[in-house]
């Protein structure tokens, strides 16, 4: 196994395991404002964050990540019972 030397392997070998587990899954779709890998990446990161409310977090992933998302919608995908399954 190959060693991560930065911040952005190391966190592509921990998740590693989730992605392919996604490959297989069947209740995947596609959703242009938050595909289900960057939704499966923001549920652990939020897991593992210090942030203390959501809103925070989202703020601070709109800083490290490619995109932001919008508080209300990441908030209306913990809801869905097909985000769930995943």
């Amino acid at each position: 196994m190959q060693q991560p030397n930065d911040y952005k392997s190391l966190t592509e070998c921990f998740l590693a395991p989730a992605r392919e587990s996604l490959s297989h899954c069947s209740h995947t779709r596609e959703c242009p404002e938050l595909d289900d890998w960057q939704w499966i990446r923001m549920g652990v990161n939020r897991s593992i964050n210090d942030e203390r409310s959501g809103r925070s977090f989202l703020q601070d992933w709109a800083m490290l990540d490619e995109s932001s998302i919008g508080v209300g919608h990441f908030f209306e995908t913990l809801k869905s019972s097909r985000r769930l399954q995943l």
